[in-house]
């Protein structure tokens, strides 16, 4: 059994860590749509 004590402190740093890193995986998503948007229209334009 660990001490909640020191779980608790390490999930707030991991908290803190995805608070830092939210913006920064927002982005990574948004290019990702945008690549599978184009990737889509590049399709149905060869499609069509």
């Amino acid at each position: 059994m660990k001490s909640p004590c020191g779980t608790y402190r390490r999930l707030q740093g991991s908290l803190a860590k995805t608070e830092a890193g939210r913006m920064h995986s927002l982005n990574v998503a948004g290019i990702m749509i945008l690549l599978v948007i184009i990737a889509l229209f590049v399709l149905a334009w060869l499609v069509v």
